[in-house]
Parts: structure tokens; sequence; C-alpha cells
């Protein structure tokens, strides 16, 4: 049987096949809300299999990328919606900028959708804006 997971400090979950992808995230995170830690998963199975075994807090929000093998973004945010949670803050991180595709996140519930930057100042802003409008509604 599978230990349950208990995360003692505020935590964001990563969904994300690239290491480089989130090296950044996390260097950037570091900068943002040093108390915050990043569990970094290889694909939307990995992901949804820790959310399942978490007990306590949920995770403060999810990080997806929409391109990953096993489970990608959309399937895991599928997954999310239907079976863990409507309200936990869905964030998608990645490569892809076509206008449709954030559509059809933003209507299969994604809240938030970036493309990936090429900065790290921009991961920066990213986080910076997700902090702004994501944690003040966790904290009410």
């Amino acid at each position: 049987m599978l230990e349950k997971i208990l995360h003692k400090r505020p935590v964001i979950f990563l969904a994300d096949d690239d290491d480089d992808d989130a090296f950044f995230l996390r260097a950037a995170l570091r900068e943002v809300e040093p108390e915050y830690d990043l569990c970094h998963f290889y694909n939307g199975k990995h992901l949804i299999d820790s959310l399942r075994r978490t007990v306590g807090d949920p995770p403060l929000f999810v990080v997806l990328d929409i391109n990953m093998p096993v489970l990608d973004g959309l399937e895991t945010l599928a997954i999310i919606r239907r079976e863990i949670s409507a309200d936990l803050p869905v964030v998608i991180l990645t490569t892809t900028n076509d206008p449709v595709t954030k559509i059809t996140c933003i209507n299969k519930g994604a809240n938030y959708y970036f493309t990936k930057p090429y900065s790290f100042k921009r991961y920066l802003d990213i986080l910076q804006e997700i902090k702004v409008h994501v944690t003040p509604h966790l904290e009410a």
C-alpha cells in the first residue's frame, strides 16, 4: 500500500517533462515565495497519483504543461476537474501559444494560461501574477 503524502509547507505541484523548465520555475519560486515547496512530476499520471495520496492541505495550485508523455496536460486537467477538485487552481504553462488551445484549456477548467517564457524575469512575472490572483483567494 502506498503511503499518504502529507505536506508541511505550502506546496505547488508541477507536471512537466522538461527538467530545464522545472529548474527555472523552482528558481523563480524561491525568489517570489521562498517558503513554498515545488513538487515536480514528469507527467500528469504521476501528479494525479500524488494528488490522490495527499492528505491534509492540497497544493496551493497545480502547474501543467500540455505536451507530456503518458498523460498530457489536457487529460490531467480533465481528471483533476472530474475526480479531484473543481476548485483547485490550475495553471497551464506551455510552449503552445495557439489561441484556440488557450481557449480550450480555459473552457475545460484551467484558471490561467501562460506561454513558457524565454527569460528568467518572465518566470518571475508569471509567478508574481499567479501569487496576486490565486493565493489571496486561498487565504480567505
